[in-house]
């Protein structure tokens, strides 16, 4: 009875997670962010200025199929993409705007559920047992990944590209490892390339150079072409990146309105300390802090198959420490996968219980629920106007990731304690 409870439980994840994603990136305003990615790429591939908005708005014209203006405003502060994405989506945007996007939310889907299988298997979690379902009915209903989809973010493949590397790295296909970081380190330099530093740490040579190599080559593809076309592209890229940080895209301090989209720690700092320049390094002190921590008390611990643990930390630490927006999170179904393993084994104690709950924050979208409701009137004003507004509620998603990191790290020294106590 229990485990058709938790087949069910799986099969309505899979729907909410098709509904929340490819369903919601169909309608309109949905797959705003693929719509950028399309007309980059699709620039860069017919031989127009990716970073530019007049000639972005010439390939839409003349290439989308499409009668009508894209729905969503176009800034050249947001035309920011390497090269090295065009040259690894392309098989994406050669086709018309519709096909494009249909095709892109399709695959964002199914690599979310793969990755979430993968990640469950790396885990050492089985079908046959019960934690696999429950957890990856979770894994599936957490709203990083099903965002992702909605709105064409590339998020769905650069995971998917991790936890690949990680099940080759297991086979001791070390070569394909490395392609698979250096192809997320491309498209997503500000998730892969910790992922592949990752590596180097642990001294694993051949995935680092295939990865660097593989990055390299994307990169070099991605230029090239570009000055094939003769388009200087390097100043108009440095100016979108300058440009970019001051847009409310990105912006965490509390002069944006949309600072709730964001999970980096320097929203939840930004609350207290209005200098950006300080906040940037408590950010850098505090997760470099975290790191050596991790580090001193790894050094005694032999590393398990799967390495879950270390995984978890550099997905945690990618978050806190630069721009990330929420479906980035995606990144955290390590620690799910991790957590959800160890209930499994009965290894749970009241460390892992708090780390669950600041997993289950990315549950829902707290900070755009509460945001919605205010503007409502649904939450009183005292509530809006006071400290644990712009102090806990709205950066509650990044406290929960900083929270997570100090257990990850406080489980690697009672790991450490129990390998020393054993010798």
């Amino acid at each position: 009875m229990l485990r058709t409870i938790a087949m069910i439980c799986f099969a309505a994840a899979l729907l909410f997670a098709f509904v929340r994603g490819p369903v919601r990136s169909m309608a309109p305003g949905g797959s705003s962010d693929f719509s950028l990615i399309w007309l980059s790429t699709r620039a860069w591939l017919v031989g127009e200025s990716p970073y530019s908005v007049e000639a972005t708005d010439r390939v839409w014209a003349k290439h989308s199929g499409e009668t009508k203006p894209p729905e969503n405003e176009r800034i050249a502060a947001i035309l920011v993409y390497p090269p090295s994405t065009f040259a690894v989506l392309a098989p994406w945007c050669w086709m018309d705007w519709h096909p494009s996007k249909v095709i892109w939310a399709a695959t964002g889907y199914l690599l979310l559920v793969g990755s979430v299988v993968v990640l469950l298997g790396l885990a050492g979690l089985s079908p046959r047992g019960l934690a696999w379902w429950f957890a990856g009915a979770a894994m599936l209903a957490m709203f990083p990944g099903h965002t992702g989809i909605s709105v064409g973010q590339p998020v769905a493949l650069v995971m998917f590209l991790i936890v690949w590397a990680q099940a080759m790295r297991v086979l001791g296909r070390w070569n394909a490892s490395g392609v698979a970081l250096g192809l997320a380190s491309a498209i997503k330099p500000q998730i892969g390339l910790l992922f592949l530093a990752y590596e180097a740490g642990r001294g694993r040579w051949r995935t680092v150079i295939a990865g660097v190599l593989t990055l390299a080559a994307a990169a070099a593809v991605g230029v090239l072409v570009l000055r094939l076309y003769g388009i200087d592209w390097l100043p108009a890229w440095r100016d979108n990146m300058r440009a970019f940080v001051l847009t409310d895209n990105a912006d965490p301090s509390l002069a944006n309105p949309l600072r709730y989209h964001l999970v980096n720690l320097h929203v939840w700092l930004h609350a207290f300390l209005a200098d950006p320049t300080m906040v940037n390094r408590m950010v850098w002190g505090v997760t470099v802090s975290l790191c050596l921590g991790f580090l001193a008390f790894d050094r005694f611990r032999a590393e398990s198959r799967s390495e879950m643990v270390s995984l978890s930390m550099v997905a945690c630490v990618s978050l806190m420490l630069v721009y990330h927006r929420g479906y980035d999170a995606v990144v955290l179904l390590i620690p799910a996968a991790m957590f959800a393993a160890k209930w499994s084994r009965g290894r749970f104690g009241w460390r892992d219980l708090l780390a669950a709950g600041c997993l289950a924050v990315y549950l829902v979208p707290g900070a755009t629920t509460m945001v919605e409701l205010a503007k409502r009137g649904t939450i009183p004003a005292w509530v809006v106007e006071g400290w644990w507004w712009n102090g806990v509620l709205i950066p509650h998603a990044a406290i929960a990731v900083l929270v997570l990191s100090v257990l990850l790290v406080l489980d690697r020294r009672d790991a450490a304690r129990s390998v020393s106590a054993s010798a």
